[in-house]
């Protein structure tokens, strides 16, 4: 098998499991390990730095670390059961 064969057997098997192979940003949750593809543009191209600086990108990659909406919202909410406000609490009689 050729390097060329190999490697578009390859790139069929990561899109059929659901990669993107098109420049985007990541979005990845250190909490739940969840990755959002993000299609906004880059800040510097491949043909910008080709251009620019005379060299050829053969691969980069853009990721940002953080907390998804869904965990920010889990925390909240344990933060909230944890602490409540004073006017939530119920005296009892």
């Amino acid at each position: 098998m050729t390097a060329a064969r190999s490697a578009k057997g390859m790139e069929a098997a990561l899109r059929a499991a659901g990669y993107r192979l098109t420049p985007h940003i990541n979005l990845i949750c250190n909490r739940c390990g969840k990755i959002q593809d993000l299609a906004e543009p880059l800040p510097l191209s491949p043909e910008y730095l080709a251009a620019k600086e005379g060299f050829q990108v053969m691969d980069y990659r853009m990721e940002y670390y953080g907390l998804c909406p869904a965990c920010q919202g889990r925390i909240k909410n344990q933060h909230s059961a944890t602490n409540p406000k004073k006017g939530d609490q119920h005296e009892q009689p």
